[in-house]
Formats: structure tokens, sequence, C-alpha cells
């Protein structure tokens, strides 16, 4: 009766060690979406670092579908991207992303079902920046959605953030400082 439980318990622990397919599943997608992460960081963020259009845009296919945050409803291509990017960068110095998260997949997707998939992330930030032209700090709080394909390219892309509160923004600090 012994050598029973004392079998039972080895097997119930052995048991617990072996990997289950949900976490194969699960490691394997793991390591996916901490690449496109790690691509965000080292082509995205690092672009606006070095002032670099074609760093940040080397990490979206060719043929990118993406809403931009101030034309609600409008698809945009990776021209018009860049030209976006370029505006920004030619009007703010110091662009950092602050207090960013990265999420994957869905837990809860309404009116569809749940999904781990890990080529599509959510990041979400504070973009903080200064004017060019006057000097002045700004603030954005941002969440974008992006998918990726399976070369590690952005294929889609959605972006939001409240990019007239900018002007505001600045108008308000050069009245303060009047």
């Amino acid at each position: 009766m012994k050598e029973l439980i004392l079998t039972l318990i080895a097997a119930l622990v052995l048991s617990c060690n072996v990997p289950t397919q949900h976490q194969a599943d699960f490691a394997q997608n793991n390591e996916i979406f901490n690449t496109h992460v790690e691509t965000f960081k080292n082509h995205f963020l690092k672009g606006f670092e070095e002032e670099n259009v074609e760093l940040m845009l080397s990490m979206y296919a060719d043929s990118l579908s993406w809403d931009g945050p101030n034309e609600g409803g409008v698809t945009f291509n990776k021209e018009d991207l860049s030209g976006v990017i370029t505006n920004y960068i030619e009007n703010f110095d110091d662009i950092q992303l602050n207090d960013q998260l990265y999420f994957g997949g869905s837990v809860y997707a309404n009116p569809m079902e749940p999904f781990s998939d890990p080529n599509y992330i959510r990041v979400v930030g504070t973009w903080t920046n200064v004017h060019t032209a006057t000097g002045l700090p700004t603030t954005l709080k941002w969440h974008a959605v992006m998918w990726f394909n399976e070369d590690g390219k952005v294929y889609r892309g959605t972006d939001w953030m409240d990019v007239a509160s900018l002007e505001g923004q600045i108008s308000r600090q050069l009245e303060m400082n009047e």
C-alpha cells in the first residue's frame, strides 16, 4: 500500500512537470509577441529618438493600411504615415513614449470571440515632447493597435490620441507666460 501511494505521488509530481500543448503554445506565442514589441521599440521608438523616419517606416509593410488619430474613418497608406511622422519630427523635439504598456491578443472581445494571436499588439503610453518653435513641452495620451504579418512587419495599424490638444496646450502655456 505504501508503495502504491508513493508511486501515485511520484506520477502526480512528474505529470505536473510535463508541458502541455497549451503551455507550449503560450511559450511560442509569448516569444512572437516579445519579438514584435522589440521591433516596435527598436524601430519606431528608436526612430523618434534618432529622428530617423526610414528606421521607423522599416517596421511597416509596403501594403500598410493605417487609421490615424485625426481622420476618423479615413484609411491611409505607408507614404501618408511617412508624411505624418516627418511633420511630427519637424515640429517637436525630445519625443519620448513614457509609461509604455504592451498587450497582446484579447481576453474579452465583443462581438468576437476572445483570441490569443501574438501578431496583434496594443501599445499605450504618454508621448512627451517639446514644441520646436516655442520650446514648450506637450503631452499626449496614446493608444495604438498593430497587426504584424508573417514577415514581422505591421500591415495594419490604428492610433488614438487627441492631436488637437497640442495646439491648446501650447496656447495655454503661451498665455500663462505673457
